[in-house]
């Protein structure tokens, strides 16, 4: 895995997307590796109600609180009231050596940057590193054939 960058989109005060970049993987790929990246680290985090920082999030507002557990949800921040916000977010973007990560629905984009505005959960943990190291493990480097004279 050379020439690593992970970033995360910044507008305003919050992240909205996840950019990963690494050099010899195809756009095939790297959708495979964003796919299997964020089902199995960002979205169970967030599903636990942890942050970027693998720490609790901060507790709901009351008004909210009441309403989602009127819901049946779970009385922590997990972006999980209808489950649209969950089912929105996937790769957004795939190209040779690079993807990106955010929500496919302009309104449903709008709640995630309010939501990680309030608390910064949509992003790469520390514990989420070796997972996605796991993810590109999976996939061995794209090499390009060269003609050589």
């Amino acid at each position: 895995m050379a020439n690593e960058e992970i970033r995360t989109s910044f507008f305003g005060g919050a992240f909205q997307s996840v950019r990963f970049v690494f050099v010899g993987y195809d756009q095939t790929q790297m959708r495979a590796i964003g796919d299997g990246f964020l089902k199995n680290s960002i979205l169970p985090r967030i599903r636990n109600g942890l942050n970027v920082y693998d720490q609790p999030a901060r507790a709901l507002s009351p008004g909210y609180l009441k309403q989602k557990l009127k819901a049946g949800g779970k009385p922590i921040r997990d972006w999980n009231l209808t489950g649209r916000l969950m089912r929105s977010t996937r790769v957004t973007t795939a190209r040779d050596n690079y993807a990106v990560l955010g929500a496919t629905d302009a309104a449903i984009n709008d709640r995630l940057f309010y939501n990680n505005r309030r608390e910064r959960q949509f992003g790469v943990s520390p514990n989420d590193r070796p997972g996605l190291s796991a993810e590109f493990a999976k996939q061995p480097p794209h090499t390009r054939a060269q003609v050589v004279k």
